[in-house]
């Protein structure tokens, strides 16, 4: 993994809502809290961190429908005092990356939380829980096809520690799907806390 440099919790939440506005579990969140404050997707799509009243706001949703800052939901026991940056990770980087500790994701993986082993499972046919495996392979398709997706974010301990994936699961799956089309180096956000173990999903 190589730093590329710091960037404000501000910028972490707006690619966080930007990968999940389009997801078909949590986007409609998103848009109906932006709907209900008659607030365009630029705020999403095209954020300015620059501007207070739109990192609050941009806050205020993702406090509302993931818990965070607020110690509810996905974001239940997450430390307050991450630093986050943007760093390359490597193809290797990615491999040894972990889901989050979710049932789902652990029963897809064999236990293990590694987004690899969840491919293979995926290729062999493993249905987790009566859910469909397509979006995976859509996804992965898509990406072969030469399509960007979204950055994805991870958090750990430190630059030691294995890596947990924040928001991206859905990706990092394709990627593992398509490993042979993953660039050498990725751009993603990465956040270090020591206190990142008291996290649950950790």
């Amino acid at each position: 993994m190589h730093k590329i440099k710091d960037i404000s919790e501000d910028e972490m939440i707006a690619v966080f809502l930007k990968g999940e506005i389009n997801s078909r579990r949590f986007g409609s969140s998103i848009t109906d809290y932006l709907q209900k404050y008659n607030i365009g997707r630029r705020i999403i799509d095209q954020p300015n961190f620059l501007d207070l009243v739109e990192n609050n706001f941009r806050r205020s949703v993702i406090a509302e429908y993931r818990g965070y800052g607020i110690n509810k939901k996905l974001f239940e026991n997450f430390p307050s005092n991450v630093k986050w940056q943007r760093a390359f990770l490597t193809k290797h980087d990615l491999e040894k990356v972990k889901y989050i500790n979710y049932d789902y994701w652990v029963e897809l993986s064999s236990g293990l939380r590694l987004p690899i082993d969840a491919a293979e499972n995926i290729k062999k046919g493993l249905e987790v829980f009566n859910k469909k495996n397509e979006q995976y392979l859509n996804a992965a398709e898509f990406f072969k096809a030469g399509n960007l997706l979204p950055e994805m974010i991870f958090v750990g301990r430190d630059d030691q520690s294995y890596l947990v994936v924040l928001e991206g699961h859905l990706r990092i799956t394709a990627y593992m799907l398509a490993l042979e089309f993953v660039p050498d180096k990725l751009e993603v956000i990465v956040g270090y806390s020591p206190k990142i173990v008291t996290w649950d999903m950790y």
